[in-house]
């Protein structure tokens, strides 16, 4: 027989989809998340700008000048001649000529703007103090005004050094303005705040959603861990026989589980569980008082609790005691347990002894149920199991590995050992 052995769990795009869709809710908190980080950046961000203007006091000196006919170009050729004059390094040398203290060039042309606000042989002149920079050229209204004097006498003699005409004369003498002007103009409306921030907000939500599935797929793939019953049943391609933990009957759940494991056709119902990461030590005894409680005669047989004592069966399985005298639980359930310490790392279950004690007890008890170690960490189980006729996993959904389940998947295959059912713990 052509036997299938894995030893992980890969997800179709379908399964992928539809554990995303029952993760909803994640996805919901992922993208509130971010449609609130993102929208209230967008928020901090513009609302300085709501219908805010700055404003600031300028204080300039001005003065007119008047551009005469000293060429046959138009009055912007004649007004933009001057300006680029004004502005040239020969100007400059002059001006530094006529003060003491004069600034550096690049200071110099940012003192002083002329303009020709319309078609007019009139430039109007203006020097704005105190002046930009870490050390302003003007600091005050004397310098101020001194500096756009100077500077007039300078536009005057060497426009006409250029041009070999009169060029400019004084149409308003220099004088002191104070002005209110508007530094920022930039700003939002309210219905443009609100729309932004909602924009902003909804890439958030979609940013959250794209944020969670690219998570949540990678913890699907990388963690391994079975995301439902479904999915335990496939790993161990056997059938669910309950499911507990989840806020289901305990006993309903152990009553379905002693139903379905039930095998009336034969004298003794021998019945191995094997524990997977399971949450509850105590899932054989539960199983064990259920059939007691049907008034079959029942022994339990508990190969995990090491606890030795009276009632042990390791002595006599190694040989050391003629008996193993089981210990009266109730009117219908025994039980008997192992001895850790008198084994001694020795594996008495798997001999033949353990096998002839079974054969010997299925004479005097109508139901024998046998609970084993974890069956991920300790193979001992699967000999247990090869003895009986009805084997069942009991597993914790969150503390067990699909790498773990698979391995218990094919090494009951490989012992042709047929697992009738899994119990799941969803804690």
């Amino acid at each position: 027989m052509k036997k299938e052995y894995r030893m992980d769990r890969e997800y179709s795009p379908s399964e992928l989809i539809r554990y995303h869709l029952k993760m909803w809710w994640l996805a919901l908190i992922f993208g509130l998340i971010c449609a609130a980080m993102l929208g209230g950046y967008k928020y901090a961000s513009l609302k300085p700008f709501l219908e805010d203007n700055l404003y600031e006091d300028r204080m300039q000196v001005r003065a007119a000048l008047f551009v005469s006919n000293y060429s046959e170009g138009s009055v912007g050729e004649r007004a933009n001649n001057v300006i680029r004059m004004a502005k040239s390094n020969r100007a400059y040398r002059a001006f530094c000529e006529e003060t003491e203290n004069a600034p550096a060039f690049g200071d110099y042309q940012e003192a002083f703007e002329l303009e020709q606000s319309e078609a007019s042989d009139v430039l109007t002149l203006y020097v704005t103090y105190p002046s930009a920079g870490e050390e302003p050229v003007l600091s005050g209204e004397e310098e101020a005004l001194a500096f756009a004097e100077s500077l007039i006498t300078v536009i005057g003699r060497v426009s006409e050094e250029m041009t070999g005409a009169e060029c400019i004369s004084v149409l308003d003498a220099p004088y002191v303005t104070q002005e209110v002007v508007k530094v920022r103009s930039f700003s939002v409306s309210a219905g443009e705040l609100s729309g932004g921030v909602f924009k902003a907000a909804t890439a958030g939500l979609l940013l959250g959603v794209i944020v969670e599935v690219v998570c949540y797929s990678l913890w699907m793939l990388l963690c391994r861990r079975p995301k439902d019953a479904e999915e335990i049943r496939k790993s161990l391609d056997t059938a669910v026989i309950g499911v507990t933990g989840d806020g289901k009957d305990k006993k309903a759940v152990f009553g379905q589980a002693a139903l379905y494991l039930k095998d009336d056709a034969v004298p003794c119902n021998r019945i191995c569980c094997l524990p997977v990461g399971c949450p509850d030590a105590g899932v054989a005894e539960t199983l064990a008082q259920r059939y007691a409680g049907e008034q079959k005669k029942t022994l339990l047989i508990d190969l995990a609790d090491g606890r030795g004592g009276a009632h042990s069966i390791s002595r006599f399985l190694l040989g050391q005691e003629k008996t193993a005298e089981p210990q009266k639980i109730s009117e219908y359930l025994d039980a008997v347990c192992r001895d850790a310490e008198a084994e001694q790392g020795i594996h008495p279950v798997c001999g033949r002894r353990f096998a002839g004690y079974l054969d010997e007890m299925s004479s005097c008890y109508e139901c024998i149920v046998i609970g084993s170690r974890d069956a991920g960490a300790d193979a001992e189980g699967f000999a247990a199991a090869k003895l009986c006729g009805k084997v069942f996993v009991a597993c914790g959904r969150k503390s067990v590995k699909t790498e773990t389940l698979y391995a218990v998947r094919n090494a009951a295959e490989l012992n042709d050992i047929t697992i009738d059912g899994v119990l799941v713990y969803e804690r």
